[in-house]
């Protein structure tokens, strides 16, 4: 994940959108980027989660049936 050669890399996905701390940068406010669009992605913040999520679960499948 990060390159550095282990394959042991752990990440954490929070539950909702309250579990992140947004703060004011680069011209948007905290709430901006909670109840807005992420803007590459085109994603509010709760549905990024959720699809990151979705990923993880599948990932998970994935490693279960080899």
């Amino acid at each position: 994940m990060n390159q550095d050669g282990q394959k042991n890399d752990l990440i954490y996905i929070p539950n909702t959108k309250d579990e992140l701390l947004f703060i004011d940068k680069n011209g948007f406010t905290a709430a901006d980027q909670a109840n807005g669009r992420h803007s590459q992605s085109g994603q509010s913040a709760e549905q990024l989660l959720e699809s990151n999520k979705k990923h993880e679960r599948l990932q998970r499948r994935q490693a279960a049936s080899i």
